[in-house]
């Protein structure tokens, strides 16, 4: 496997994909992201740098994303994405493509 293999189990650690340098606020956002997601279950694959800053895409092992603003308090936004798989996704997330939860007051999902 080369530079860019993905851990085959799932990590105890952040796993951060960039071809850009990354803040240091990016990396603190991850790393609470990254334990609060675990914490709710939804199994990090890895982080990366969204479309736009400031945003941090997290890929989960079940396929699907999350878009964060690193801007914003992580706990506030996956309360917002528990929020949209608890009222539409609560039997099982395979029909979750990706859930932007980026700007405030406002999840956007499909």
């Amino acid at each position: 496997p080369g530079a860019s293999a993905l851990p085959q189990q799932e990590p105890d650690a952040p796993v951060v994909r960039s071809e850009q340098p990354i803040d240091a606020d990016a990396i603190t956002f991850v790393r609470s992201a990254f334990s609060l997601a675990r914490a709710r279950g939804y199994k990090p694959l890895y982080f990366d740098s969204g479309p736009e800053a400031p945003t941090v895409r997290m890929m989960t092992r079940e396929g699907w994303e999350v878009l964060f603003s690193v801007l914003d308090d992580p706990r506030m936004q996956l309360a917002n994405v528990a929020t949209i798989i608890d009222a539409y996704f609560k039997e099982s997330r395979k029909g979750v493509h990706s859930i932007d939860v980026r700007f405030e007051n406002r999840v956007y999902y499909k």
